[in-house]
Parts: C-alpha cells; structure tokens; sequence
C-alpha cells in the first residue's frame, strides 16, 4: 500500500469525556474549561427543564427501526440500547438531522414534521411535550452521533474492521459537528 494511503494508527481511548451531573442538572466536558467551570457545566445547562420519572426508552427510535404494512405499525427493532431513562430521548431522536437523509424540510425523520408527532404522541396518551425539552434532547442526539461516528470511524482506521460501512460513517463526523454548533445558538 503506497505510503499516503496508509492508514492513521489508533492512539487508544480518548482523553475528552462528556459526563451526565444529575445534582448540577447540565454535561461536564473534561476538555473544555469555561468562565463558570467552577459549576462543572461549562456553561451548557439544561435549567428550567422539569425532573420527570424515568420511562423505559428504546434508545434508537427512528425509521430504520419501525415496521409497517398497509395496516400500520407491525413491530419496531434493535431493542439493543434500550434503557431506563428519559422519555425525550424517543421523542427527539427521529429528528437528528442524520436520519432526515437530506430532506430538511421535513425534519421529523424525513417524512413529517415535528408538531404532528408530538400532537399524537399526546393524543395517544403520552404527557404533554416540553419542546424546549425535546430541543435539549435533539442537540444531545446530534452529539452522540457525532461520538458513534467517530468510534465507528476508529474501528476502521486502526484497521480493527476493514468495512467500507465503518469508514463512510467515520467520514461523517465533520457534518454532524457543524450540525451540533449550529444547535447550540437557542440553548
């Protein structure tokens, strides 16, 4: 294999972490340190949201994952990551950009818009939807695409699996990054 082509080595496990402080209701970053880094957030706060129970979450609710016919939902898959954990993950993972495949104009999964899928969620039982909350969850989303990219990139290029699968997925982190800054304006 001629020497530009060679593949980057894998250094180990990265030194940057993103953890959950429950008592701080915000994400740490070990990486980055901030004017208010004494409160461990970085400045990037989920206040005024509500603490609601747990739910059991599927973790990967989006179209690749749903069933249907001509009578409606048959079953949804990948059950994998499934958790005990809050409710907006479900709601707002559909909307990654990642899985709206180019058609922004419909942002929910590529297929319809966001308020008609909270407006049934709500109709068919579910609590009222904070969109403030579902906004939160869908920067989150973006952000934990963008670190599956780039595990997934890794997998490749330390030559662990030679798939062409995991090296397209690496190459996107660079568009899911922008599409999390983009994000981080409202919050």
């Amino acid at each position: 294999m001629p020497s530009r082509w060679r593949r980057p080595r894998f250094s180990g496990p990265s030194r940057w972490t993103i953890t959950w402080t429950p008592s701080a209701r915000c994400w740490t970053n070990t990486a980055i340190r901030s004017p208010d880094s004494n409160t461990g957030c970085g400045g990037w706060r989920r206040a005024g949201l509500a603490d609601e129970p747990p739910v059991f979450a599927h973790g990967d609710y989006r179209m690749g994952n749903i069933m249907v016919d001509g009578r409606g939902l048959v079953g949804i898959l990948d059950w994998e990551v499934g958790h005990r954990g809050d409710r907006y993950v479900d709601l707002s993972w559909p909307s990654v950009r990642a899985w709206r495949f180019g058609r922004d104009a419909t942002p929910l999964a590529g297929v319809g818009q966001r308020e008609d899928f909270y407006r049934a969620y709500e109709e068919a039982g579910g609590a009222p939807v904070d969109r403030a909350a579902v906004h939160y969850w869908e920067v989150l989303g973006t952000l934990r695409w963008g670190i599956m990219c780039m595990t997934i990139g890794q997998q490749f290029t330390s030559g662990r699996e030679r798939s062409v699968e995991k090296a397209v997925i690496g190459r996107r982190v660079a568009e899911t990054e922008l599409d999390f800054l983009s994000m981080l304006d409202p919050l």
